[in-house]
């Protein structure tokens, strides 16, 4: 019967509130653990869409407050955490795009949008676009290529944080990476104390991993860099290493049951501007679950 689902067109009044709904029925009476807010300003609407109230943009607002999701019609930049313009054309069409097609979209037109100043991210940035662009591997390579806890290591499944393991995440970066643009500069780390002895190397005693992006080459290091990360994980081995092989469904169902907890006994701690990644991360999942299906 083909697709039926119904599509609107992008930033929308209606568009809007069925973003509005989605959110409610994802997120509603659910305790989220940070506050953060994300703004986006489009520039240039067809006039259609001005909502009659002096503004000549469109926009909307995602915002997490007292641990509750909500959202907002118009770009709120007030109290954002991080927030983008740009203009509705060509950018707003992205918004129907899978997360593989706007990597690829990027790779090919954000560096060029940003020097018209069609394109402009406010904030944090640094920190949310590279843990936008780690989220999109989770699925295509940690949760494929990462034994679990009580999984043996065997064929491409590497036990997480060995040497295999650092040089298979390398070699996969460095395929999806070529010959791209990806537009943006960061960097990422991950510390595990409490390793198991036979992971330890170089005279550390933890292991890790950062990955550090400078637009068209990205790098993966063996070992943890906190100091010049702009963000960072430290981490209890055991249970944060194995979870890197879960799915991103099966790593928020986790997440929701395990991580508060873990938190409060110091597994997990985080450095840098931890709720512009958790709310990026929010949005990465909104765009495979919202945007791309709902968007005309």
């Amino acid at each position: 019967m083909g697709d039926v689902t119904v599509r609107y067109e992008a930033v929308s009044v209606a568009w809007v509130n069925a973003l509005r709904d989605h959110v409610a029925s994802k997120f509603g009476g659910k305790k989220l653990g940070f506050t953060a807010a994300y703004a986006a300003q489009y520039t240039n609407p067809p006039a259609h869409l001005l909502r009659d109230d002096g503004r000549d943009t469109v926009g909307w607002t995602f915002r997490i407050t007292d641990g509750k999701a909500e959202i907002l019609d118009g770009a709120h930049f007030h109290g954002a955490d991080v927030a983008s313009i740009q203009a509705y054309e060509p950018v707003a069409a992205t918004l129907r795009y899978t997360n593989l097609e706007m990597d690829e979209w990027n790779a090919d037109n954000a560096a060029r949008l940003a020097d018209e100043g069609k394109l402009a991210l406010i904030g944090a940035q640094r920190a949310a676009q590279v843990m936008m662009f780690i989220q999109r591997f989770r699925n295509e390579f940690l949760a494929k290529h990462t034994a679990t806890n009580g999984d043996a290591p065997s064929g491409e499944r590497y036990e997480p944080l060995s040497v295999a393991w650092i040089e298979a995440l390398r070699q996969y970066f460095a395929e999806r990476a070529r010959g791209r643009d990806l537009g943006f500069q960061g960097t990422y780390s991950s510390e595990y104390r409490d390793a198991p002895p036979h992971l330890l190397r170089n005279g550390r005693d933890t292991a890790g991993w950062t990955i550090r992006v400078n637009r068209d080459k990205v790098e993966v290091l063996d070992g943890s860099n906190l100091n010049w990360a702009d963000f960072a994980s430290v981490l209890s081995y055991d249970p944060m290493a194995f979870v890197l092989g879960y799915t991103d469904e099966e790593l928020m169902r986790w997440g929701a049951q395990n991580s508060a907890r873990l938190e409060g006994e110091h597994k997990i701690n985080t450095i840098g501007p931890s709720n512009v990644v958790a709310i990026a991360t929010l949005l990465y999942h909104l765009r495979s679950e919202f945007f791309c299906k709902f968007t005309a």
